[in-house]
């Protein structure tokens, strides 16, 4: 028998119109504020420890039931929760990436981080960057001479964090380290990378630089994955002065918040410091202008929104300032995430 495609309430899709197919670029923020909500009101926590009805969780997170009910409703729809035949709602694998913890999975961090006012209200005035070319938060109330407080910076700290946590294992097998003795990870935050390379990489020395308040910081996760004695902390600015002597140096996602004349500084002072044999690898994503993804180009109008001058390059923009700095590229290798590594060496 001739069976017929229906969805959920019996009516038949119909082809996605022009409007239809506009509307859902204009509606999907809504998703966002659903999972911002979710996360705010402690919901992906509370089934942490396990399944509950809809009236148990209202009751522990102290919430209106018959409103969290459309709530959990949405996120059931968004296949970030389940609901058993009892009524018992439990995390989808995809939600259990919103619990917070140090569960490898969790990407909490990073949801705080882009659904937080300090990255929404800029991109609300995305316009005032597009008139004039200087970052969004000039216009916004938000910010403060270009500062955020302490509150909002260890929102950005932690997701920095998660960010370089999620990044490891593609670095790790899209490029080889076991032939460096002295590794430099400059601007490495917490050292989460500049670790996981050490830590696969058992005859290697590392040095991490970055600013000396995240160094500060940073000594805590050294000690705390036990690499003190591998691992040579120093503080700096390295659009002043880098660590000399290194075989690999490494920046990772770092070079596309800031404007070609800081990225020219910080590649020159590398090739200062590198040995006449030394590699540099930038770890970065790089948009394609003939063939842009959807991720890169939202990356990008960020960056446009939220930093001095910062944006997500090409790979031969990348080629022209690295060129200028004394530097020439060897490789760019694509990775599964999005990013590539982009090996370079000094120009004999």
């Amino acid at each position: 028998m001739e069976t017929t495609n229906v969805n959920k309430i019996g009516i038949k899709p119909q082809s996605i119109t022009p409007q239809a197919s506009v509307m859902g670029y204009i509606g999907s923020y809504f998703f966002s504020f659903v999972i911002k909500t979710a996360t705010e009101l402690g919901v992906f926590k509370g089934l942490q420890q396990g399944k509950k009805t809809n009236d148990a969780l209202a009751t522990h997170l102290e919430l209106d039931s018959v409103s969290l009910r459309r709530l959990l409703r949405a996120l059931v729809a968004m296949d970030l929760l389940k609901v058993d035949a009892s009524g018992n709602y439990e995390v989808t694998a995809y939600g259990a990436t919103l619990q917070p913890g140090e569960t490898p999975q969790s990407i909490e961090s990073i949801a705080n981080y882009l659904l937080g006012d300090f990255i929404i209200e800029p991109m609300m005035n995305l316009g005032y960057s597009i008139r004039t070319g200087r970052p969004a938060f000039d216009n916004s109330a938000w910010f403060e001479a270009g500062k955020i407080n302490i509150e909002q910076q260890q929102v950005v700290n932690r997701a920095m964090e998660v960010y370089s946590k999620v990044s490891l294992p593609t670095i790790l097998n899209s490029y080889s380290f076991d032939e460096f003795d002295v590794i430099v990870d400059v601007a490495g935050g917490l050292g989460q990378i500049l670790a996981g390379i050490l830590e696969a990489n058992v005859n290697s020395r590392g040095i991490l630089y970055d600013l000396p308040t995240t160094i500060e910081r940073a000594k805590e996760y050294i000690e705390s994955v036990d690499m003190t004695e591998r691992c040579e902390l120093i503080g700096g600015d390295m659009f002043e002065t880098i660590p000399a002597g290194g075989n690999l140096y490494i920046i990772s996602k770092a070079l596309n918040d800031w404007n070609d004349e800081h990225v020219l500084s910080a590649l020159s002072n590398i090739r200062s410091a590198m040995l006449n044999d030394s590699k540099l690898i930038i770890i970065e994503m790089l948009v394609d202008d003939a063939h842009p993804t959807k991720e890169e180009v939202i990356r990008d109008l960020l960056f446009l929104a939220v930093t001095p001058g910062g944006g997500v390059r090409t790979q031969s923009e990348f080629e022209v300032l690295i060129h200028r700095s004394g530097l020439q590229i060897t490789r760019v290798i694509p990775t599964s995430d999005q990013f590539c590594i982009i090996e370079c060496e000094r120009k004999q």
